[in-house]
């Protein structure tokens, strides 16, 4: 099971209407991932010996990716290119920077769902346990195939949730995504929710 991730931060437009559809999907091994919009550019590093710090968030809703768990997420193991190290009990971590484009970090874990989440500014990388994944799953009536993860895209719009972005996935998914509710366990059909959360399940991840 993996879940990819994605922040859009979109900036410079009135409202949801007026950008084109958020894009995302899948690829080979967990590489895919939704488009960025006006993010900030992503510091690769130059593996010069530079350490990278970060936090493992384990979060206990998809709504809120940075309400991460105090305690419970030790020995969690975090790579970067070719990088690798282990979790604190609160999810922290620091690790060799690694040179290179497109860097994206892959988190994993016992009784988690992996993650595998874009590099940028922000070091903060959610992930669930696969008992809160199943109930999400359940909850939906998704069934996903051998290959297939999900992807969830956080959109915002000056620091606030950006509700009704349209989202599109190529290549298709198994499911046509689906937003946030009132409910962690309950999504629905369409753009982004009031937590500006698209969830969209059986994307192909190799």
């Amino acid at each position: 099971m993996r879940i990819l991730w994605s922040l859009l931060l979109l900036a410079g437009c009135k409202s949801a209407d007026d950008y084109p559809p958020l894009g995302g999907g899948g690829g080979g091994g967990g590489g895919g991932f939704g488009t960025m919009v006006d993010a900030p550019g992503a510091d690769t590093g130059g593996g010069d010996g530079t350490m990278v710090t970060g936090r493992v968030c384990l979060i206990a809703d998809l709504r809120t990716p940075n309400a991460c768990a105090a305690t419970g997420a030790a020995n969690i193991t975090v790579q970067l290119g070719t990088e690798t190290t282990m979790t604190a009990d609160d999810g922290m971590f620091s690790v060799m920077a690694s040179g290179g484009t497109n860097l994206v970090w892959r988190v994993s874990g016992s009784g988690l769902v992996s993650s595998t989440v874009p590099r940028s500014t922000s070091n903060n990388l959610p992930i669930i346990t696969a008992d809160l994944y199943n109930d999400i799953l359940g909850a939906n009536g998704v069934i996903l195939n051998s290959g297939e993860g999900s992807l969830v895209l956080y959109a915002s719009q000056g620091g606030a949730p950006l509700m009704g972005a349209a989202v599109t996935v190529a290549p298709a998914a198994t499911y046509l995504p689906m937003r946030d509710t009132g409910d962690p366990l309950t999504w629905v059909q369409g753009g982004t929710g009031g937590a500006g959360v698209s969830w969209t399940p059986g994307v192909t991840v190799g």
